[in-house]
C-alpha cells in the first residue's frame, strides 16, 4: 500500500482546516443529524399533541350530545305530562259540570268568586291563603279573574265552578309545574299557581276592569279557526300577561275544552324561561355555553349562558355577565338581538 508522504498529510490537514474551520471534524458532522432529530421531536410532539386534542374534542362532542339529548329527553316529557294532565282535567271537568247544579250553584259561585265592585268577579282572598273545604281538604293557591260577570249566565257559572273544582283537585298531580289554569274565549281566568312571587295579585286585585287577554296568542291556539284537530298546541316564547316589566318570559300548552261542540274554554300550564335555563345550567357539562335565542323577532333577548366549576367540591356554580334581575340569577348575559355582540358571541 503506499505511504501518505509527510509533506502530502500537511496539505490534507490544511484543506480540513480551510473546510471546517478550529472545530472537530466530529463536531461537523453531528451538527446535520441533530438538526434532523431537533425536527423529528417537534414533529412527533405536534402529533402528539393534535391526537390528545382530537380525543379531547371527541369527548366533548360526545359530552355535549348528551347533555343534547337528556334535554330532549326531558322537554318530551314534560309535554307528555302535560298532554296527560289536560286529557285527565277534561274527563273531570265533564263529570264535574253533571253535579254542579240546583240551588246552591249560585250562592257557591258568589262565595267563590264574589263581585269586586268594578263589573268583574275575583276569587276570594281565602282560595289562595287557604281554606278549609266542605270534604275536610284545604284549598290554596288559587286566584281567578273573571272579566264581564254581569253578563254571565247561569252555565257560564256552572262552567267556571267546574274548572275550579279540577283545578283544585288536580294541583297535586300537575307533574311540578308551577301554574295549571283554565281560561275561557270570553276573558275569564281560573288559575293554580302557590308559589309564583306575585302571590296571583295582579288577578285577584290588580288587574284593571278592562283588562283582556283574548288576543294573545294563547288563547289564539285553541279557537277552532286555529286548531281544528282540538289538540295541545304550545306558543312561542312570550313576556307574561301579569309582569308589567316586561322581564318574565314564558311558553305555555294549551288543550281546547269544548261541551257539545261547542268552544268553551281551555286547560293551560306555563313554563318559564327561569325554570328551563336553570334546569338546563344545573345538568350541562363543566365549563359548557350556550345561547338562548328566538326566531320570533328582536324583542326576545339574546341569552349567552355557562356554567364553570368552582374550586372547593366540583360544584357548579354559574358566572352573572348581566345586572338585570331576570338574567342575573340564571347565570346569562342578555343582549338586544341584533347588538354586534351577538354576532361575535
Amino acid at each position: 500500500m503506499p505511504m501518505v508522504r509527510s509533506d502530502n498529510r500537511k496539505a490534507l490537514l490544511e484543506a480540513v482546516r480551510e473546510r471546517y474551520g478550529n472545530q472537530p471534524i466530529v463536531r461537523q458532522a453531528l451538527l446535520p443529524i441533530l438538526c434532523l432529530l431537533f425536527c423529528v421531536t417537534i414533529l412527533l410532539a405536534f402529533g402528539a399533541f393534535k391526537v390528545e386534542r382530537r380525543d379531547q374534542l371527541s369527548e366533548v362532542v360526545k359530552s355535549l350530545r348528551a347533555f343534547n339529548e337528556e334535554q330532549v329527553r326531558k322537554n318530551n316529557a314534560r309535554f307528555n305530562a302535560i298532554a296527560t294532565l289536560h286529557r285527565k282535567a277534561t274527563d273531570l271537568f265533564n263529570l264535574s259540570l253533571s253535579h254542579v247544579d240546583g240551588q246552591e250553584l249560585q250562592s257557591q259561585f258568589d262565595t267563590l268568586f264574589p263581585e269586586f265592585g268594578d263589573g268583574t268577579r275575583r276569587s276570594s282572598p281565602g282560595l289562595y291563603e287557604g281554606t278549609a273545604d266542605t270534604r275536610g281538604g284545604v284549598t290554596y293557591g288559587i286566584g281567578a279573574f273573571l272579566g264581564g260577570a254581569n253578563a254571565m249566565t247561569l252555565e257560564d257559572k256552572r262552567q267556571i265552578l267546574a274548572a275550579y273544582q279540577v283545578v283544585r283537585s288536580l294541583r297535586s298531580l300537575d307533574g311540578g309545574f308551577k301554574s295549571f289554569f283554565y281560561f275561557t274565549p270570553t276573558n275569564r281566568l281560573v288559575v293554580f299557581a302557590p308559589s309564583r312571587h306575585d302571590r296571583l295579585m295582579f288577578y285577584r286585585r290588580q288587574a284593571p276592569a278592562n283588562f283582556d287577554f283574548r288576543r294573545e296568542e294563547f288563547v289564539s291556539i285553541t279557537t277552532p279557526e286555529n286548531n281544528s284537530s282540538r289538540r295541545m298546541r304550545c306558543t312561542g316564547l312570550q313576556r307574561i300577561i301579569y309582569d308589567r316589566t316586561g322581564q318574565t318570559w314564558t311558553t305555555g300548552c294549551m288543550t281546547p275544552v269544548d261541551v257539545k261542540g261547542k268552544h268553551v274554554g281551555a286547560w293551560g300550564n306555563s313554563i318559564m324561561l327561569r325554570d328551563i335555563v336553570e334546569d338546563m345550567r344545573d345538568s350541562a357539562p363543566p365549563h359548557a355555553i350556550w345561547a338562548l335565542v328566538s326566531a320570533d323577532g328582536p324583542d326576545f333577548p339574546f341569552r349567552i349562558c355557562r356554567r364553570e366549576q368552582s374550586g372547593a367540591g366540583n360544584r357548579p356554580r354559574s358566572r352573572d355577565h348581566a345586572g338585570p334581575q331576570t338574567q342575573g340569577a340564571l347565570g346569562c348575559r342578555a343582549n338586544p338581538v341584533g347588538d354586534s355582540q351577538d354576532g361575535h358571541a
